[in-house]
């Protein structure tokens, strides 16, 4: 399931654009804006070589659509790609998925994506109305190669 073909092709055109990532609150649409949780990622170079940590997106959400306000206070540029996964799948069955070149697996669709380049902030909606498992992952590429994905930006939510 390698992002750069098919529905990703606007995700590719995005690779060399988008590194850390914060997303500055989720709420549902229509929600009071007080109750927006914040979310931010941000770089790890501790081990020596760099890995993104994303903090604050709940495990779990309610069904609802949500806007999420994206903002980006790392060294390069960074897209959110949210898609409704098969239940149960994990986050590193989702990296495994994301570095095959096997097509999405049934019943796997796209919600949205949101991309920053560093030092802005952008919203888009995510519906995530279907009960179940989803993912989110950042698909561009260091300047070595590696995609984020493979950097820890990667992982689960459930809808229930």
């Amino acid at each position: 399931m390698r992002h750069v073909t098919g529905a990703n092709a606007r995700i590719a055109a995005a690779v060399m654009i988008v590194a850390t990532l914060g997303i500055g609150a989720v709420a549902p649409v229509g929600a009071d804006q007080s109750s927006k949780t914040p979310v931010r990622v941000s770089d790890d170079f501790s081990s020596g070589s760099i890995r993104f940590v994303v903090e604050g997106i709940p495990a779990v959400f309610d069904p609802a659509t949500y806007k999420v306000v994206f903002t980006n206070d790392s060294i390069g540029p960074h897209v959110l790609v949210v898609y409704k996964i098969p239940d149960g799948t994990s986050a590193e069955q989702l990296r495994t998925l994301l570095n095959s070149d096997d097509p999405p697996p049934e019943g796997a669709f796209f919600v949205n994506d949101v991309f920053a380049k560093p030092g802005q902030t952008h919203q888009a909606k995510y519906d995530v109305t279907v009960p179940g498992t989803y993912g989110y992952f950042c698909p561009i590429p260091t300047p070595a190669g590696v995609p984020h994905f493979n950097l820890g930006f990667v992982d689960v939510f459930e809808v229930t």
